[in-house]
């Protein structure tokens, strides 16, 4: 009858929008995931790059102490070679020793 054919339609209907919805959700819920992997990637990425330049910036640290001590034993070295040292010569040293004492 056609009052039953109305509830069948009104049913399908309803399964209908029903599934449309269930699809859409799927879908964004795909969509959400792969944007998820596409950013841990790059964090992947951008963690990988940090601890690279962290070591680098180690060595370079490195590579910095060892000039400033060559440099010191220079400095020492041309102290010691003197006879008379001269006052200004001191005063530079002495001022060279303060300085590389605060950068550490």
């Amino acid at each position: 009858t056609q009052r039953e054919i109305g509830e069948m339609y009104g049913r399908c209907r309803s399964t209908t929008g029903y599934l449309r919805m269930l699809f859409l959700y799927l879908k964004l819920l795909i969509l959400l995931g792969l944007s998820n992997i596409r950013i841990s990637e790059k964090l992947k990425k951008e963690i990988e790059s940090n601890k690279s330049n962290i070591d680098n910036l180690k060595k370079a640290k490195d590579e910095f102490n060892k000039i400033d001590n060559k440099q010191i034993e220079k400095y020492i070295e041309a102290f010691l070679s003197l006879e008379n040292p001269i006052r200004e010569f001191v005063t530079n040293l002495i001022e060279k020793i303060y300085i590389y004492q605060d950068k550490q």
